[in-house]
This record gives C-alpha cells, sequence and structure tokens, in this order.
C-alpha cells in the first residue's frame, strides 16, 4: 500500500468519459463470457473528482488537479500499488498498462543519470534476496528503467533497490552502444523509493499529521511503557503520537511510518479503531472492530470528532487470529460497504441507505471510480468481478478463467477502465486489464509466479 483539516477551494474537474455503461462481449470459445446489461451510454456526461471513491484517488494523476495537500495525504493512505515480479510483463503488455501502479525490488545493473536532482536507473528483477554485484545479470532484454528525484543517499550498482511508482511506457534507450526498448517507470517523490526495511513517511510525519488533523496538534515520538505496551498489535517499530492541541477532545492517535495506518491511541489488537479521512478531506471515518464481542461499526464523523452516523459491520477473526476487514470505499456523496452477501449503499450526507440492499455475493475488494460505480471482485470462478452504480444497478459481470483467492488492488482510470492485481489459489499472481463495459484481453499477465 497506502497511507487529513482545513475547509477545501472547490476541486472540481470536467473531463469528457463514457457513463457507467456496458454492452454484450462474447470472448470466443477459448476466452471469458462477460454478461452484461443493456445500458443508455450518456457518451458526452462528463464527471467529477469528486466522484473518485477516496481509495482510487490517483494521487499521482495530473488531471484530477489535487492540491500538495490533498496528494500528500492520499500518497500516505495508498496501498493499491500491484507488485511485480517479471518485467517482462510490462515489457509486452503496454498498452494494457499504461497508469499502472507498481511496486518491485530490482537488482541495480547500470546508472544512466545520477545527478543531485534525478536519477535513471537500470534494474532487473530481484526478490530482495540479497544479489551481490558478481551475480547480477547483465540482459538488458530483460530489465526496467526506473527515472526519480534524487534522494539525499545516492544508490549504486549492485544495489537492491525496492520503489514504488508508475508505469509509463516502453522507451529507447543506449546501453554499452547498444539500443534498447524498455518499459519505464516514474517514481514520483523520494518517499516511494526506500531500502527494504526504511520507514518511508518518517521523516514527513509532522508535517502529514498537521494535514490530517490541523495545524494545532502535538506529534511526538512513542514510548514504550508510556503509550503502550509490547504486543500483538505493537511490536518495536516506532510510531508517533498525534495529541490534539487546544481541543477539548482527549482524543489521541498513533500514526505509522510505514503508511496506510493511523488508529485511536489504546487500541489492542481485540479492540482496534481504525481512523480514515473522508473523500472531502474534512470528515473523518472510524472503524471499530472488537473481536472480544464480535461487533464493529463505521461512524462518519466531523473534523472535531463528532459523529454523524454509523452502521454496524461485523468483527470477524480468521485464521491468523487478526481482523478480516469490512470491505468499502467512498466518494463524496456515497459510501459502499459490504455485509454478509450485500453491497450496501449509503448517502454520506445522511447516513440512510440509497437504496435496498443489492445481492452481489461474498466480495473481497471495492473500488469506486471517477463514474461513481463500484467495481468488486470476489473469490471463486465465476462473476469474479462486477461493476455496480450508484443506485445499486448491476451493470456487468465478468468471469476470469482463474480460481479467484485474493485481490491485491482495483486501479480504476480515468476512462472508467480498470486494471486489477489479483491471485488464484496457487498464489499466482496476475494482472488483467478491463475495458469501461467489462470485456478484456486474454491472457491475463503474470506477475509473479510459484516458481521463485
Amino acid at each position: 500500500m497506502k497511507k487529513i483539516l482545513a475547509v477545501l477551494a472547490a476541486l472540481v474537474l470536467l473531463f469528457s468519459t463514457a457513463a457507467c455503461s456496458a454492452k454484450e462481449s462474447n470472448q470466443g470459445d477459448s476466452q471469458t463470457t462477460v454478461q452484461t446489461e443493456q445500458t443508455t451510454k450518456a457518451e458526452a456526461e462528463s464527471v467529477s473528482v469528486e466522484d473518485y471513491g477516496f481509495f482510487s484517488m490517483n494521487p499521482y494523476d495530473e488531471t484530477l488537479k489535487l492540491d500538495d495537500r490533498q496528494k500528500t495525504i492520499l500518497k500516505y493512505f495508498d496501498d493499491s500499488f500491484i507488485e511485480i515480479g517479471f518485467t517482462d510483463t510490462l515489457a509486452r503488455n503496454p498498452k494494457k498498462l499504461r497508469g499502472m501502479k507498481v511496486y518491485m525490488f530490482v537488482s541495480i545493473q547500470k546508472i544512466l543519470e545520477s545527478t543531485d536532482e534525478s536519477f535513471t536507473i537500470v534494474g532487473t528483477e530481484s526478490f530482495g534476496n540479497g544479489d551481490v554485484p558478481e551475480n547480477l545479470a547483465t540482459d538488458y532484454n530483460h530489465a526496467v528503467v526506473i527515472k526519480g528525484p534524487q534522494p539525499d543517499e545516492r544508490f549504486m550498482v549492485g544495489d537492491i533497490m525496492m520503489f514504488y511508482g508508475v508505469f509509463e511506457d516502453i522507451e529507447a534507450y543506449t546501453i554499452d552502444s547498444v539500443s534498447y526498448q524498455l518499459p519505464t517507470i516514474q517514481v514520483y517523490d523520494t518517499n516511494s523509493i526506500t531500502y527494504e526495511g526504511d520507514y518511508p513517511f518518517m521523516d514527513e510525519l509532522d508535517d502529514i499529521a498537521k494535514m490530517i488533523f490541523g495545524d494545532d496538534v502535538i506529534t511526538r515520538d512513542a514510548k514504550e511503557g508510556v503509550d503502550y505496551e509490547i504486543d500483538e498489535l505493537h511490536g518495536y517499530d516506532p510510531f508517533k503520537i498525534i495529541e490534539l492541541g487546544s481541543s477539548d477532545s482527549e482524543t489521541a492517535f498513533e500514526m505509522d511510518p510505514y503508511g496506510e495506518k493511523i488508529i485511536k491511541r489504546g487500541s489492542t489488537k481485540k479492540d482496534c479503531v481504525s481512523v480514515l479521512p473522508a473523500a472531502d478531506f474534512e470528515h473523518f471515518y472510524f472503524y471499530t472492530q472488537n473481536l472480544s464481542s464480535g461487533t464493529g461499526k463505521i461512524e462518519y464523523m466531523t473534523k472535531d470528532f463528532k459523529p454523524v452516523w454509523s452502521v454496524a459491520v461485523e468483527a470477524v477473526e480468521n485464521e491468523y487470529e487478526s481482523f478480516d476487514p469490512v470491505v468499502f470505499d467512498y466518494n463524496c456523496e456515497t459510501f459502499m460497504y459490504m455485509l454478509g452477501s450485500d453491497l450496501h449503499i449509503v448517502d454520506v450526507s445522511s447516513g440512510e441507505e440509497k437504496v435496498s440492499p443489492v445481492y452481489v455475493g461474498e466480495r473481497i475488494k471495492l473500488a469506486i471510480g471517477g463514474d461513481g460505480c463500484a467495481i468488486l471482485c470476489g473469490k471463486g470462478s465465476k462473476d469474479n468481478f462486477i461493476k455496480v452504480d450508484p443506485d445499486g444497478k448491476i451493470l456487468w459481470k465478468a468471469s476470469v478463467p482463474f480460481e479467484v483467492e485474493s485481490c491485491d488492488s482495483i486501479q480504476v482510470q480515468t476512462d472508467s477502465s480498470a486494471i486489477i492485481g489479483f491471485r488464484d489459489r496457487n498464489y499466482t499472481a496476475y494482472v488483467t486489464a478491463f475495458e469501461p463495459d467489462g470485456s478484456f484481453s486474454e491472457p491475463s499477465c503474470v506477475v509473479y509466479g510459484t516458481t521463485y
């Protein structure tokens, strides 16, 4: 992944896109049939950035016109990157995968540029296993190029580099007088470049905390024995305590330097309250899970942490004695969440259900795109992916020729297409690009196999 409060100026960006629409698609006997409902296509209808779900807003997409504060907050909570283990996946599928957010381990083979401002690095796939220079591969036909701003400590040939970035395209490079066409990944900030074991947001936590909670906060390092005891939820990794300054509230929070995680101070493995910014960056959601009682709830809060409304959810313990998270996403107008096999669609302003719950079967991932529609992923071998509009209408269903076991990411693009990363029962990871109508081309791209 992963990783909120002044009143924002209006940030409405209109751009042309196809509305939530679907059409019949038949991909032949060797491909999976996409089942769709016929809908009227409003070809010229525009959508607003405010229609995007919080977890679907891409902080690296300049067309969204997000300000620096919003980008920073979204980067902190962003957990939608797809791990790439095979660089050939990008080289063979640029048309499908342009704009995909990826993270990789690479062995640095060549440094094409290294200045105080930027770097251009050639790397080959690695798995963070401590490769040493004399064992590095030199087949640049299976390499990837990473570009980004220079960190304070420069990388060197032989380093193992782990990074987060966006796949841009295939570009031409000359290495040792030989021309290559290589996939290029852009890293947008130094927080997205880290050695394994580093804390990518540690140096910025104080600033991020103020962006999320307002300027009147106190941030300090958490102290063992004072703020927490070592337990299943608190290990030896450092984190920050965020205390509200002049507020009458006694609420304080724990903030993780890895990103994606803010919890209420005092949370335990059995009784945890997660804190998330709302899509308007002014309100909050409190997500409570209590395994002792088997209860849970999601609360919509004002910026001074007064509850507006709440919904009851399940708090289910899995085989690892931790929480199975509730599946949800939200934009400025709609909060969507799964309860059992039903999708609930709630009006953010009132907390009232907009429509009757929609039966969609068990789902393990949900993302709301710029058209206000949700794409949901489920396990099994049938109807793995479903698209539902804000009124609860199922627009299309799609099945992939794999037994889906888990879903790593649903990345909804600005044209309402989607790039989805998922795994089968053998833990082989795939990425599949879906068109706005639910059609997709096979075979799906293998991004991580079981042979490593």
